[in-house]
């Protein structure tokens, strides 16, 4: 683990493991300054959970990668991620699928590189949410919850489809006209 911040007091890596279980990455910035990753985070068996309660999470490159089973991002008066420098996430070979629950009260931005994209509850207060991925953006459980929440939603499927014949993406565009762009290589439910 290389950490790169100005303030490591409080930062302690001591409990490391060794077995490559469900492994849970927890990133919390309680101060007013961005969270910018330099450099790939693979937890190919765990949730990765990124808060910040001051900021933007941004990325540095359009290299930064994130592979991760779950992904919890939460950018409590900030953006996360930017439409020239997304947050990148790759999903895992064992699962396929990333599910992703995120919160910002700006844009959210992220690229699914691999597999399908499961939403599970995103919400953005004032900002837009723009999502692509290379297989297929779905729910991630069967529940009657909206999915995703914001004011413009881009959702983009290179390869497969926007929700499921017997379980559709729930959205609402807080009454925007013109919220929503979808586009699927196949079905949008």
């Amino acid at each position: 683990i290389n950490v790169i911040v100005g303030d490591k007091v409080e930062f302690d890596d001591s409990n490391r493991s060794t077995d490559p279980g469900e492994t849970i990455i927890t990133i919390n910035n309680e101060g007013d300054t961005d969270i910018s990753f330099t450099d790939n985070i693979t937890n190919t068996f765990g949730d990765t959970r990124i808060t910040n309660n001051g900021g933007d999470i941004l990325v540095t490159s359009s290299y930064v990668v994130i592979e991760t089973k779950k992904f919890n991002v939460d950018a409590v008066l900030g953006q996360v991620g930017t439409a020239d420098a997304a947050i990148k996430i790759v999903a895992p070979i064992q699962t396929n699928s990333v599910e992703l629950d995120a919160s910002t009260s700006g844009d959210l931005h992220i690229e699914q590189l691999t597999g399908n994209l499961k939403v599970g509850q995103i919400t953005s207060l004032v900002g837009g949410v723009h999502l692509s991925t290379a297989g297929s953006i779905i729910d991630a459980d069967i529940s009657d919850t909206t999915n995703i929440t914001a004011k413009l939603i881009d959702l983009k499927s290179l390869s497969g489809t926007i929700g499921k014949l017997n379980n559709s993406l729930k959205i609402e565009t807080q009454g925007a006209i013109a919220a929503l762009n979808a586009i699927a290589a196949g079905s949008i439910f």
